[in-house]
């Protein structure tokens, strides 16, 4: 019966793997190149071998080298070669969440494993809760999805092991796999991989680079200071996503591009005070989550509201934190039509072209919509507190999410790089957004809760297609 049972559940997991495959392909399919960066690469990686091309990129443009390598073989081999890894790719984004969060099958109980395609489908259908266009340029597209997506699949990888080792998943002793056990075996090859998929990780977009330096960085000190067995490993997979980070940074090219894009897209950027840099940093950030986000932060709040409904309900202060978060969750629901606007007009985002304003310089409405998401984005991450006492990840995902569109703020590309650049943000959202949903009870509410947001994305996907479509001339 069991045998059967587990069968049945292979089955279904491998049918929805297919599913997932299939309609990312088919999606993938129907991509080809574009004018722009496509045009250059296709022009440019056929002059030059793999070491010429990332050596030139290095020096004059970007130190993504491993981004810059994945450049040049796609371009190599053509259309047919990334349509097949992209498809991939984004198969392999939703499960390797899962896995992050749930820990290895052979540690779930049979009740969780019977239920692990609920969890799968709810994280694949975290795409449909993003902005068409965020989807469109960093997975869809084809430079875009060599930057960002790869490089979050990566990350998300070398993080595994990290997260075992702290939920002690799976405890292996010295002397099993010293013994070459099979299940020590298993452990040390993933320990071993995660350090490569960390270099890999590191070495494409900054922002999913540096995201992932600080988390293993932290790791690292915990796994020390609790005596973990693979901190050896954790150790390795720091210095290797710190030292490629480091050196991605230390490009030359990277001062040649901030100079040329501040002509192109932003002129007089590098004058630009404190002052005025935390105004146009704060503006990016609120305007991500009440556009870009919202519906994928509403979902994440609505969650998070379930949770303190369950946890302080018999409480004041409990009830305050439930109805802080409902409200923001209805808020950021909301800020898809209403109470969005932050000063960037959709000429500043199309064009790429801006000069900072001043806070005396912004109308009153927008001020008070920055005021309004600046006090709401608090009170979450107050409440995030609340519900998770003791618990420093939810809120490091959080903070990472904030931080990733902030950094935008020093870059002359902070309106150019469009919504792309938003990816590393909706990649922590994701994730904090499976964390809890991990933390829901199983049974109706889990399930009630995966339609919702399946309900949720599919609709906003069909709403966001018919506005492109009916956008489009003839």
């Amino acid at each position: 019966m069991d045998e059967g049972r587990k069968m049945k559940r292979n089955i279904a997991a491998y049918l929805l793997f297919a599913l997932i495959f299939g309609t990312a392909l088919l999606l993938c399919s129907m991509i080809s190149w574009s004018d722009g960066d496509d045009a250059f690469f296709l022009q440019e990686t056929a002059t030059r071998s793999l070491p010429e091309f990332v050596s030139w990129r290095y020096q004059t443009w970007s130190g993504r080298i491993f981004a810059e390598a994945s450049i040049w073989l796609t371009f190599r081999f053509g259309l047919a070669w990334w349509r097949v890894v992209n498809a991939l790719m984004l198969t392999a984004l939703p499960y390797l969440m899962c896995r992050l969060v749930s820990g290895p099958c052979s540690r779930r109980s049979e009740k969780e494993g019977e239920r692990a395609w609920l969890f799968l489908l709810t994280s694949a259908g975290c795409y449909l809760l993003m902005s068409l266009r965020l989807l469109g340029y960093s997975c869809v597209w084809i430079t875009g999805s060599l930057n960002y997506l790869h490089g979050a699949v990566f990350a998300t990888a070398a993080l595994i092991p990290l997260k075992d080792a702290l939920d002690s998943v799976p405890a292996v002793k010295k002397t099993e796999v010293s013994q070459g056990t099979e299940g020590g075996k298993g452990v040390r090859r993933l320990q071993i991989a995660a350090v490569f998929f960390a270099a890999f990780g590191a070495g494409f977009a900054e922002q999913i680079a540096a995201i992932l330096a600080v988390l293993l960085v932290l790791g690292t000190i915990v796994c020390f200071r609790q005596n973990i067995d693979a901190r050896r490993f954790v150790l390795a997979s720091a210095v290797c996503a710190v030292a490629v980070l480091i050196l991605s940074l230390a490009a030359p090219g990277n001062a040649l591009r901030n100079e040329t894009s501040e002509g192109w897209y932003f002129p007089g950027f590098s004058q630009l005070t404190l002052a005025q840099r935390l105004l146009i940093g704060a503006q990016y950030v609120l305007s991500a989550f009440s556009n870009e986000l919202s519906l994928l932060f509403a979902l994440l709040a609505a969650a998070v509201a379930v949770l303190a409904l369950r946890q302080h309900a018999a409480h004041i202060r409990g009830k305050i934190v439930i109805c802080v978060i409902s409200v923001f969750a209805l808020l950021a629901t909301a800020g898809a039509i209403y109470c969005r606007d932050m000063g960037l007009t959709l000429s500043v985002m199309a064009e790429g072209q801006s000069t900072a304003l001043s806070w005396e310089q912004l109308t009153p409405a927008v001020r008070f919509t920055i005021l309004l998401w600046g006090i709401l984005l608090v009170a979450f991450f107050i409440s995030l507190c609340r519900v998770f006492p003791g618990e420093p990840l939810p809120l490091l995902l959080f903070l990472a999410a904030v931080a990733a569109a902030a950094v935008m703020a020093f870059s002359p590309t902070i309106y150019a790089s469009g919504e792309r650049a938003l990816f590393p943000s909706a990649w922590m959202l994701w994730l904090l957004l499976l964390f809890v949903f991990a933390r829901l009870p199983e049974g109706k509410i889990r399930l009630y809760y995966a339609g919702a947001l399946l309900a949720a994305g599919l609709l906003q996907a069909a709403l966001s297609t018919g506005i492109v479509l009916s956008a489009l001339p003839g």
